[in-house]
């Protein structure tokens, strides 16, 4: 049988590069929109095969047969094994779904290796340089370990096959025993004679699986014999069912592979349907093969077209029976299946690829992690409150954020938007979430839902001084009032007032301050009771911040702007830095006391004369999101910082230098990956803080971007010699001409949102880069000048891009409309449609050995 072909899935395709003018095909899979979950590393693992085939070995899947089959031979009209079986005596009961591995080595295959099986013992002929006997047995190989599925009727006939077949006995370090009968346990105690002498010398020892209810009179000869009586995973990729049927039970093997599942079974007691139904149920997927005795000699006809009928609808795509399966069954299955039926025996090998692995890679690549808000405990300031919306959930601090304890009992699956700490009790704390209200008075431990309170998303928290009166407000709730700590509740919304609230701030002499979305500023004289739109500000603007200070001093952050009340409230000054679009607001407390305004990819500005003046922070904050801030009540000078994408940071000396105090929350989240062409080892990985470097092929990771800021990397790309490197960011498009030493802005493209970038594999020299609202843009100069090249795309932003390997002028670029072409080096450009409709394309891929064909990765 010759090797399989690709069955690459295609779930588009449209007239593509060459439609201009004579055309293939050009085909478009939707890919997943990815944005980088976990960095890893694709370790596609194939075992190394001990025994060659007489079929090539080119292409990802093997399915062969080692030599011709020989005449078939009749089954022994009675099915004494030759030696007595071994009996097990379990010294190990498993209930769990993972097994601990048998041996130390891979737990997975590792790169460039295939998996092979290969049946041992069977009463079928098929290589006639080994012998027949009744009974099974298959060895396996897989993730640089062996395990054997059963032992045959007789020892010296599985030994002798093994010698015969260059296979080493002292290799096998999982024994898995289908069922309680001799044909497949009799091989059993010369096998482990063998093995017994190489554990005891140091070598693999033994682990055997059987199914629960094995007869407890056994000589284990040194094994671990570990008894299943529910699906295990024996090894990773390689499982056990469990016990199927009742009375006479059996187990058979499962292994994934990059076809689908490869099913293994002993005799099939059960019913061979019920074998592989079960299979499905454990290690999910397609079955791709099915291998062993299906036990149907003597069946009827009748029976045995229902097992073909039922192992098609099942999706079983390939049989090979043999062993207890009965001559009559096999013809039917080879009628059945035709091509995909493999007339299996002693020596019949099958190939393939295993599943890829992947393994996490991100070593020294910071968390990302989104922060909603934080709150100072006044009580105990080192007591920290932390909401995070990506990865959700809340966080408890004791140390001042050095170490955190995940707070979340209670609250599981459900974001957390606010929270307020009572002023006196660090443990007594609020959370305003997406379906409303929770309190703890235990820190953090567990969450109770708070009665009477709206279960809608709630955005503001506010607590007194004195901590007896406690605010929320939400979507479309109005202001919620409670003075019992939040256990009752009255709206104190009338005929007229707030609705949406975003911020509110109680006020010293008992007032409350409420920011709304779309109704300006409200305060309420009376804690509620009354409310009056503040004068001033905008009736319709949108207030996400407000403060009220004990010196009479009110600030309100609406419409990216900072205000300040002057003239006893009547009126409102913009104090903020021009070109400043501020996200959160928080002041010192103090007429000395700093003001402190985050923006929106613009980072930091303080002020420390009341936002007369203004200064920008620079370094690593320089483009963050600042979503949240918070003074501490009784350090001077220490204010936290929650960003959108890189975490929660602290600052010690009013905002001179940040340490960032939640590295170890969260998880790294990669947008782009490239490789070094002159050096295979180094790799650079674009993530939501800049771009990392590794040079030792993944494992070990080093943020080199600090110089710029921030930087939300979605693109990079390397140019031959590995100096040239370029990272293009939400702020623009970033080169280093010394393999990521340092950094500036290429050329004129700062404040441009850069979605990917291609050096020209003819010139170096030529750069594209695809951006929002630019299409897309070339240098002739190393990324010094920038020039637009987007005849015909009108204002469509270039989400994909990719160069024609066959011709130096064709170009395709991925929009929001779909692909649309250039066959003259980007100076018109012609739409070249996926569909009857617009899909947006964000990712393109040419095939370098068939360059007129290019995949587009859609939304759709």
């Amino acid at each position: 049988m010759m090797p399989e072909p690709d069955d690459r899935r295609i779930l588009a395709s449209w007239p593509g590069r060459d439609a201009l003018s004579t055309s293939p095909r050009l085909l478009a899979p939707t890919f997943p929109i990815l944005l980088g979950l976990l960095l890893a590393l694709l370790t596609a693992c194939r075992l190394p095969t001990p025994v060659p085939t007489a079929a090539p070995t080119t292409g990802p899947t093997i399915e062969s047969t080692a030599v011709p089959p020989a005449a078939p031979t009749a089954a022994p009209a009675t099915l004494a094994a030759a030696t007595p079986p071994a009996t097990i005596s379990p010294t190990a009961r498993v209930r769990s779904t993972r097994a601990a591995p048998a041996t130390t080595g891979p737990a997975s295959p590792s790169e460039g290796e295939d998996m092979s099986l290969t049946v041992l013992f069977d009463n079928n002929p098929h290589d006639p340089a080994l012998r027949t006997g009744w009974g099974f047995a298959a060895w396996l190989e897989y993730g640089g370990q062996t395990v054997l599925l059963d032992t045959g009727a007789d020892g010296a006939i599985l030994l002798e096959n093994m010698a015969a077949l260059g296979l080493d006995p002292e290799a096998v370090d999982v024994v898995v025993l289908s069922h309680n009968h001799d044909d497949h346990t009799g091989g059993l105690d010369r096998l482990l004679e063998v093995n017994a002498a190489a554990c005891a010398g140091g070598g693999k020892c033994v682990t055997v699986y059987v199914p629960a209810g094995f007869p407890a009179r056994a000589r284990t000869m040194g094994a671990t014999v570990v008894e299943v009586d529910a699906a295990l995973e024996i090894l990773p990729g390689v499982w056990s069912t469990g016990p199927v049927g009742s009375g006479l039970v059996e187990q058979a093997l499962v292994v994934e592979t990059a076809r689908g599942l490869l099913v293994v079974t002993g005799c099939a007691h059960p019913g061979a349907d019920r074998m592989v139904a079960r299979a499905r149920e454990v290690a999910g997927g397609q079955v791709h093969l099915v291998v062993g005795g299906f036990h149907l000699g003597g069946a009827s006809r009748a029976r045995l077209d229902a097992i073909v009928a039922e192992f098609r609808r099942l999706g079983v795509e390939k049989v090979a029976p043999c062993h207890c399966t009965g001559d009559e069954a096999r013809e039917v299955f080879r009628a059945a299946y035709g091509d995909d039926f493999y007339d299996s025996g002693v020596g019949w090998q099958w190939q393939a690829q295993p599943m890829p692995s992947w393994r996490p890679t991100g070593q020294g690549i910071a968390a990302q992690k989104g922060i909603a808000a934080v709150a100072v405990a006044r009580g105990d300031p080192r007591t920290l409150y932390l909401a995070v919306y990506e990865p959700g959930g809340l966080y408890r601090s004791d140390d001042g954020g050095h170490t955190w304890q995940a707070a979340n009992r209670g609250l599981e699956g459900i974001a957390p938007l606010a929270i307020a700490v009572h002023p006196e009790d660090p443990d007594l704390a609020w959370a305003g979430t997406v379906l409303g209200g929770y309190r703890t008075a235990d820190g953090g431990q567990s969450w109770q839902p708070v009665a009477g309170l709206p279960s809608v998303p709630l955005y503001a928290l506010a607590v007194t001084p004195d901590g007896r009166t406690l605010y929320a407000g939400g979507a479309q709730t109005g202001v919620w009032r409670s003075d019992d700590g939040g256990q009752a509740w009255q709206s104190t919304q009338g005929d007229d007032g707030p609705e949406t609230i975003l911020a509110l701030a109680p006020t010293p002499d008992g007032g409350v301050l409420a920011g709304t979305a779309g109704q300006g500023l409200w305060f309420s004289a009376d804690g509620g009771r009354r409310w009056e739109r503040a004068p001033g500000l905008s009736e319709n603007g949108h207030v996400q911040s407000v403060a009220a200070l004990g010196d009479g001093r009110w600030y309100a952050l609406s419409r990216g702007r900072l205000y300040h009340r002057v003239d006893g409230g009547e009126k409102w000054q913009s104090i903020g830095p021009p070109g400043f679009e501020a996200l959160s607001f928080s002041p010192e407390p103090g007429t000395d006391g700093r003001l402190y305004l985050g923006s929106k990819g613009n980072g930091l500005a303080l002020s420390a004369d009341g936002g007369q003046s203004w200064k920008r922070v620079e370094g690593e904050l320089r483009y963050a999101d600042i979503t949240s801030m918070a003074v501490d009540p009784a350090v001077p000078g220490r204010v936290y910082l929650g960003t959108r994408y890189n975490g929660l940071y602290r600052s010690d000396d009013s905002g001179g230098s940040w340490s960032l105090l939640t590295a170890a929350l969260g998880r790294p989240l990669i947008a782009a990956l490239a490789q070094d062409p002159a050096h295979p080892q180094v790799y650079y990985a674009g993530a939501l803080d800049g771009l990392y470097r590794s040079d030792d092929g993944g494992e070990r990771w080093r943020l080199v971007s600090e110089e710029v800021g921030s930087l939300n990397v979605q693109a990079v790309a390397v140019g031959p010699t590995g100096e040239q490197v370029y990272a293009g960011a939400h702020s623009g498009l970033y080169a280093s001409r010394d393999g990521g030493a340092t950094w500036q802005v290429a050329g004129d493209t700062a404040g441009i949102s850069i979605f990917n970038v291609v050096v020209d594999p003819r010139d170096a020299d030529r750069v594209y880069a695809g951006s929002w609202g630019h299409n897309v843009l070339v240098s002739t100069d190393v990324g010094r000048t920038w020039a637009p090249i987007h005849g015909g795309l009108e204002t469509l932003s270039v989400h994909a891009f990719a160069l024609d390997p066959a011709d130096p002028q064709g170009m395709d670029a991925g929009t929001v409309e779909g692909v649309y072409r250039s066959a003259d080096g980007g100076q018109t450009w012609l739409a070249s449609p996926l569909a009857d409709r617009p899909l947006s394309v964000l990712a393109l891929l040419v095939d370098p050995r068939e360059p007129a064909r290019v995949y587009a990765g859609t939304t759709e």
